[in-house]
This record gives structure tokens, sequence and C-alpha cells, in this order.
């Protein structure tokens, strides 16, 4: 995770974030990544009003299985069906739906990736080969993260959950997370904030404000 320092491990969360952390030796920072793995399956199977975890995960590694491999078809047959289109607009608009579909298919490999990292500490297994993760990424996202040069599991994740908002905001509101929310405010309370801004207007005095422009200029 990182070039010069060593026993670097690296958290990425479901906001886009990821932060580096660094453990005194290799047992401290295997340990840290499975008690983490651990606390983090565990409340991946309390969210979902679950208590058998391991077979939770595994169940949900296999639903996500079925759906990478009907996601795989569908962008077959639309490759296929570009192959033989002559329409502009109607190639743009495949294109347009492949590119969904890559999407889709990096966000499906991405979470079984994290579950099989999750089950793996359960088991007290080895954890998967992230360049089994990494093979899956496609053309346009690799070139970005090559960019930004950090081509890794987790810079992967970090991108996909930023350039997806609807998976962060299923997320608050499986949660029922507020701290990042916008403050609501009810009808009377905007009404009653509007009325006290008019009044802290009107005793104001007037003031004058003198701003120097180029060329010697005063407004």
């Amino acid at each position: 995770e990182h070039p010069k320092r060593d026993y670097i491990f690296c958290l990425s969360t479901a906001f886009g974030d990821a932060y580096l952390f660094q453990a005194p030796c290799q047992v401290e920072l295997e340990n840290w990544v499975n008690s983490i793995h651990s606390a983090c399956a565990a409340a991946f199977a309390r969210h979902r009003g679950k208590t058998g975890t391991l077979h939770l995960l595994q169940e949900e590694i296999f639903r996500i299985d079925r759906a990478i491999e009907s996601d795989s078809k569908l962008k077959h047959m639309a490759e296929l069906q570009l192959s033989v289109v002559s329409d502009a607009e109607n190639k743009q608009q495949i294109l347009g739906q492949i590119q969904q579909w890559e999407e889709n298919l990096e966000r499906l490999h991405c979470e079984q990736f994290r579950l099989r990292c999750y089950m793996a500490s359960l088991q007290s297994g080895e954890l998967p080969n992230p360049k089994g993760l990494l093979m899956h990424v496609n053309r346009s996202t690799k070139g970005t993260l090559s960019r930004l040069g950090v081509f890794t599991v987790s810079s992967f994740h970090a991108y996909i959950c930023a350039r997806s908002p609807s998976l962060l905001n299923n997320l608050l509101a499986g949660r029922g997370a507020t701290k990042r929310r916008a403050p609501m405010l009810s009808r009377s309370n905007s009404v009653s904030s509007r009325r006290s801004l008019q009044l802290q207007q009107n005793h104001e005095p007037d003031k004058i404000y003198k701003v120097n422009l180029p060329d010697s200029q005063v407004a």
C-alpha cells in the first residue's frame, strides 16, 4: 500500500475516503486487518437483521455470482449488437449501456471481494488475492487510477464509492445516519428565521463600503 514504508494497510470507506495506517510489525498488521474485517462482517449482518454472519456472507457471495453472470451476458449481447449497428445515435446509446454494465460489473466484483475478505477473516483463512479483483477493472477506470498513481484494491473501492452517490444514499438511508445529511428546517422554523433576519436588517444602519479598483478608481 505504500512504496517507502513497511507494515502499511489501507482502510477505504463507503464515502469514497481512504486512510493509511502503519502497524509496528507484520503480526500487528494482520491482527488489525482481521479485527476490522470481523467487525465489518458483524455490522453487515446486523444491518440486515441476521445473526448467522458466515451463512449470510456465503449467500451474498452466491447472489453476486449470479448477478455477475447475468450482467456479463447482457454486456456481451450489447457488444455483439454494437458490431452490426450502423446508426450513430443507436451506437451511442449502446455504448452508454455497455459502460453502465461495465461499471456495474466493477461494483459487483468489488463487493464480492469485500465479502470474501470478511469470510476469510472469520474462518482464519488466507485473504483473497487482490490481483483477482484488479483484473476486472475496465480500461477507463484503470487509466484514471493509473494517472493518480494509486492502482490498488483500496483506491479502486474508494473510486467506485465516490462515483456512485446512490450507493452512499442507500447506505445512509439504511443505517439512519444523519451526520452527513443537510439539516432540515420545518416551515415554522424557516418562517421565524426569515422574520428574525428581516428585523435584524431593518435595525442595522446603512453602511458605506469603499472598494479599491484598478487604475486608482474608487467605488
